[in-house]
């Protein structure tokens, strides 16, 4: 082992011992260390305190006389601090300017500061931060107790001095005050400034601040006082709450069109005058005659005059009598065809004879045929049902009494075998095969075929299906901004798009007490706040539940898909966030 040959801390070597070095050194090598820790502390019997320099106070082996340098007020603010025993104590110097002391208390060269004899403290500024005492007796550069009025920048005033000063100022000064009609002068010494309300004006005073209110009338009269003569104070659509003033002419009135005003007079067909009265002198542009009309006339276009004329009415009421009817003759146009001339029983009758063309005229007998399988006996028709079409009416049951299979087939159709259908052609009735029928009707066979068009199963079962290459149509449910709802029976797949709103969707026609599922691919789904209900939107039926009982959140801009299941007809609706801002 290489011993250090150290006297002093700085000088042992960092890298001794080494793990090769003899054990048998170790108290050699410890024997260096002491030597050169007793040297370089010659004069330690007791504990030595190191500076703590942190924001915060040490908290571990702290010892009375222990130095910290208080960090915490940030830099320019640093405290030097001293641990007295107990707690932490402020020294008065800084630790960051060389040669600053700040002294709260203590003495001054052994003097204590504000003792009996004071300590004297020469400087070029005694700060005083609370309060500055000053001995009676002290010694000033100079303290004037007279009317201050030499303005001396080095002695100091007395209470005296500065009210004798005071008071003879305010005797002397008073305010001035210069209006659009007139000067006043207020005596700040004897005499107190008033401020009166005007017309439209009012005045108010609370401790030190004087109000003055221009009245509601106020603004209004002063507004119009401002504006030019015959115009009217408006505020367009678009002036951002700014009033402007729009002008009228003589028999002008003010227009609005949901945007604006504008003055306008009337045209055309009508005028109007400054004291408000409108006529009518045109109707789509012709003149309206002057003539005054009587009772019962009616303004009647004239091409002679190419005017709009009075004139008698030409269809005045004609029916006075209930049961009365208006007929039209070529005698005098449409007249009154009166019920008078009428007996119970009679009927209307066509006769080219009479007036109108028509007449009234007694019943009278009529020769009615019975056509075939039809019976006449005076006025009633009968017929033998049994006999004709082989039916029976047994009170108000209908029966077949007689059919085909009562008489031979060969009578009604030829090849004919067991289990036939028959088929009428025109006359002609022959027998048809189960597989015949199902080609005249075009019916799908039981095995094979294509289907080549809709087919409505109408809500009924279909058991036992095996699937292959199918798929489901969507319905484009289209923008929406306000409630709605999505039907079933528009598509298990809907598209849609919300553009914004606050609003609730439900969730409709589900097939009742059975499963029902449904697909929603919403775009900006996000851009609205929606409720899901199961059944319709405002029909108070349940909010769909969703995974840990929070619904997703939808994406404002961009594509989800969303999956909704019910298993008891849609009383209660599940949904789920298949996808979210697909991209």
């Amino acid at each position: 082992m290489a011993l250090d040959p150290a006297n002093y801390i700085d000088e042992l070597s960092i890298t001794d011992p080494t793990a090769t070095d003899l054990v048998s050194q170790g108290d050699d090598q410890i024997r260096t260390v002491k030597r050169a820790v007793k040297q370089s502390f010659p004069s330690v019997d007791i504990a030595v305190n190191a500076i703590h320099t942190a924001a915060t106070a040490p908290a571990v082996s702290i010892a009375e006389g222990l130095l910290w340098i208080d960090t915490s007020a940030g830099a320019g603010n640093h405290v030097a601090k001293i641990y007295d025993g107990s707690s932490f104590i402020v020294l008065p110097f800084s630790v960051e300017t060389a040669q600053t002391v700040d002294i709260n208390g203590g003495t001054i060269d052994g003097t204590v500061i504000g003792g009996a004899t004071p300590a004297a403290v020469s400087g070029t500024t005694l700060d005083g931060s609370t309060s500055l005492v000053l001995a009676t007796g002290a010694t000033v550069t100079g303290i004037d107790n007279g009317s201050i009025s030499t303005g001396s920048a080095t002695l100091l005033a007395t209470q005296g001095a500065v009210k004798t000063y005071v008071d003879a100022q305010v005797t002397a000064q008073d305010l001035d005050i210069t209006t659009d009609s007139g000067s006043i002068d207020i005596d700040l010494d004897s005499e107190t400034l008033t401020v009166s309300g005007g017309a439209s004006l009012d005045t108010s005073a609370t401790g030190t601040t004087v109000t003055v209110n221009v009245t509601d009338a106020g603004v209004t009269n002063a507004k119009l006082a401002d504006m030019a003569a015959n115009t009217v104070k408006v505020r367009n659509a678009n002036s951002s709450g700014v009033p402007s003033d729009v002008a009228l002419a003589t028999t002008e009135i003010l227009i609005g069109d949901g945007t604006g005003f504008t003055a306008a007079a009337l045209s055309g067909d009508a005028t109007m005058t400054n004291a408000g009265a409108v006529t009518v002198a045109k109707l789509q542009g012709y003149d309206v005659s002057t003539t005054a009309p009587t009772n019962d006339y009616v303004l009647k276009y004239s091409t002679g005059t190419s005017k709009w004329e009075p004139a008698a009415f030409a269809y005045p009421d004609k029916l006075t009598t209930k049961g009365d009817l208006l007929a039209y003759n070529s005698v005098s146009s449409e007249t009154r065809f009166a019920i008078s001339g009428a007996s119970n029983g009679d009927v209307l009758t066509v006769d080219s004879s009479a007036t109108n063309g028509f007449d009234w005229a007694a019943q009278s007998d009529t020769t009615y045929t019975a056509g075939d399988g039809l019976e006449l006996t005076g006025a009633s028709f009968s017929t033998d049902l049994k006999a004709n079409g082989g039916l029976d009416i047994d009170s108000t049951e209908l029966s077949v009494a007689q059919g085909i299979s009562q008489y031979d087939v060969a009578q009604f159709a030829t090849g004919v075998v067991d289990n036939d259908f028959l088929r009428i052609d025109g006359t002609a009735v022959e027998g048809r095969s189960a597989a015949e029928v199902l080609s005249d009707v075009a019916a799908l066979p039981l095995a094979g075929g294509t289907m080549s068009g809709e087919t409505i199963f109408a809500d009924q079962l279909a058991t036992k299906p095996k699937m292959k290459d199918y798929s489901e149509a969507i319905n484009a449910a289209g923008s929406k901004s306000a409630a709605f709802n999505i039907d079933l029976e528009d598509g298990n797949v809907q598209s849609v798009t919300v553009t914004s709103g606050t609003f609730n969707v439900g969730i409709t026609n589900a097939l009742a007490s059975n499963s029902n599922s449904l697909t929603i691919i919403g775009t900006d789904l996000g851009t609205g706040t929606i409720t899901w209900k199961s059944g319709a939107h405002d029909g108070g039926g349940n909010t769909i539940k969703w995974p840990a009982g929070t619904a997703p959140t939808l994406t404002a801009s961009g594509t989800d898909i969303l999956t909704f299941t019910t298993f008891d007809g849609g009383t209660q609706w599940y949904g789920f966030a298949a996808g979210l801002a697909m991209a």
